[in-house]
């Protein structure tokens, strides 16, 4: 067969296989969250079961979170340098929650929240695109952070809570970019407090999330000052 018999047939099995990914139907979005949650639960399991620390900033907040449930007041009992007492102040939720303390814990809580991430881009892609597209957009994410070695990205680190809050008021800022006039003042009131209050929150966890937030709270007052939406 020629070269350009084979580019042909070549073609036509990536269309063939594009036609049979369009076909596949998508589960609910409470199926999705289960696949998600189980899929990272499994992959990242050995090192939500390991014991020891796995980056210096874990023993740095798990610290910190011991010594708030004691003084609770930021600056004054620790310093945490550019690391915001958020990280810390949930760690001393779950221990007077009776939870025990150790390493385990933190990686349970890394896995926790960057689960979160990945349903929250989810929905907010379900919101701007389809069901299907918001589908196979995670499905890079559940991979990366499944599969990856890099303690970087499987410890408890300081920028796993800020990016959630960030996700957190984007998800809230795009609800109330939808353009639905049956939805009352005070719900969109609170959509755009709920956004600002999750962005203003982010930066407590992790002083560099300062300038990311203040973009997104840029766009959201260049979005009402204009009336782009409303």
């Amino acid at each position: 067969m020629s070269n350009t018999g084979n580019i042909k047939a070549a073609k036509r099995q990536g269309i063939d296989l594009l036609e049979r990914l369009s076909n596949v139907r998508v589960p609910s979005s409470l199926m999705v969250a289960a696949l998600v949650f189980a899929s990272l639960l499994v992959l990242r399991l050995p090192t939500i079961l390991d014991p020891h620390e796995l980056d210096p900033d874990e023993s740095f907040m798990f610290g910190h979170g011991m010594k708030f449930l004691v003084d609770p007041v930021p600056w004054r009992s620790v310093d945490g340098a550019s690391i915001g007492p958020l990280n810390s102040h949930l760690i001393s939720v779950v221990l007077l929650l009776g939870f025990k303390p150790g390493f385990v814990l933190l990686h349970m809580l890394a896995y926790l929240l960057v689960s979160l991430q990945v349903m929250l881009a989810y929905w907010t892609l379900r919101r701007l695109v389809s069901e299907k597209a918001a589908a196979w957009g995670v499905l890079p994410m559940v991979l990366f952070f499944g599969l990856t070695g890099a303690t970087d990205y499987l410890h408890y680190s300081s920028e796993v809570l800020p990016s959630l809050l960030a996700a957190v008021g984007f998800y809230c800022f795009v609800i109330w970019a939808e353009d639905r006039p049956d939805r009352s003042p005070s719900l969109q009131a609170l959509l755009l407090f709920l956004s600002g209050l999750a962005w203003g929150a982010a930066p407590w966890g992790k002083l560099q999330a300062g300038p990311i937030s203040g973009v997104q709270g840029a766009l959201a007052v260049a979005a009402i000052v204009s009336g782009a939406v409303h």
